[in-house]
């Protein structure tokens, strides 16, 4: 018994070690986070490309069926080319179009504000100052979208930092059995 507990001890001391040095660089590096993702996407895409081209390759010497082989395998370099090509602009929307939706939110919450009251006597300031709040993180979604993206890379990288911790806590407070 003591060595599975020794065992489990040492496999969450691992996990907490890598979380510890992902969160750190998600959390210091976040450019560098895009570009490795950037790239291992590209990777991944020409490397299911390739098969793909090879097969297409030598089915097109034989021509009696359609070679969908090399379309497919066509298409996927056609794809890694967009995605190296397109990823930043396709990222900043995803900001752009959530701000603009938080924007929407906020202004309804204010529009709102007086008929969701439910007491009388309870002002209505608190739902409108939320609203104002809620516009605020719109605008910035919306007018800075590659950086909110940024901050929610060095946010994700914190919530790792966190993990790591709660994970070496919870493994020494556990029962030694």
């Amino acid at each position: 018994m003591h060595t599975k507990v020794t065992r489990v001890f040492k496999n969450v001391l691992v996990r907490s070690l890598s979380l510890l040095l992902v969160g750190l660089w998600f959390l210091l590096l976040p450019q560098t986070v895009y570009t490795v993702v950037k790239w291992v996407l590209v990777a991944g895409l020409l490397v299911m490309a390739a098969p793909a081209l090879i097969q297409g390759l030598k089915a097109r010497h034989a021509a009696t069926t359609r070679n969908w082989a090399l379309t497919r395998g066509l298409a996927l370099l056609v794809a890694a080319l967009l995605v190296a090509a397109l990823l930043r602009p396709v990222m900043s929307l995803l900001p752009v179009t959530i701000g603009i939706f938080v924007i929407l939110f906020g202004l309804n919450k204010i529009a709102t504000a007086k008929a969701d009251k439910q007491y009388v006597n309870v002002s209505a300031v608190p739902q409108i100052l939320y609203g104002v709040i809620v516009i605020i993180a719109g605008g910035i979604l919306l007018f800075n979208p590659f950086h909110a993206i940024m901050v929610l890379v060095q946010v994700t990288g914190g919530m790792m930092l966190v993990m790591a911790v709660m994970e070496v806590v919870t493994a020494v407070r556990a029962p030694k059995a």
